[in-house]
């Protein structure tokens, strides 16, 4: 339940809690630019964000493609 004490009390901590694990890792890789610029703002090291790309290639699953399974809901 996101009403929960428990859920109440990582909303209120939790983001501090991993920017302070965040800033003391050997690396952190992450899959965006635009997630390694946040994690440098919230004070990792440059040379310890990484960026990995999820290897996702979108022109692979560009349209229009034909419906595998046409009598699904």
């Amino acid at each position: 339940d996101g009403d929960s004490r428990r859920a109440l009390l990582l909303r209120g901590i939790g983001g501090a809690v991993e920017r302070a694990a965040l800033r003391r890792a050997a690396a952190v890789v992450v899959l965006a630019e635009r997630t390694a610029r946040h994690v440098r703002e919230d004070g990792v090291p440059p040379a310890r964000v990484h960026v990995i790309p999820s290897g996702f290639d979108p022109v692979l699953f560009a349209g229009p493609h034909r419906d595998p399974w046409p009598g699904l809901g």
